[in-house]
């Protein structure tokens, strides 16, 4: 190959990675004494979803935690 195709294609490359889609952060988990791990995460339609995970608290089991989104991950609620 030569070096002005390869310029070219690691060119092409490098604007399709900047075009990719990237993750939003639509939870914030705050408390100062815990902290949310999340396991899986599971839709039934573009629309309904739920996580599911625990709660481990710095002393102490932790707890299972579920979220629900209903409308396709823009919010989310802890159950």
């Amino acid at each position: 190959m030569s070096y002005v195709r390869f310029v070219s294609a690691l060119l092409l490359l490098s604007g399709a990675l900047h075009a990719a889609p990237r993750w939003a952060l639509q939870y914030h988990y705050d408390k100062d004494d815990a902290e949310l791990r999340l396991l899986d995460v599971a839709f039934c339609s573009p629309q309904r979803g739920i996580a599911t995970g625990a709660i481990v608290k710095q002393r102490g089991r932790p707890d299972g935690a579920a979220l629900v989104t209903s409308d396709g991950g823009k919010t989310w609620q802890l159950i």
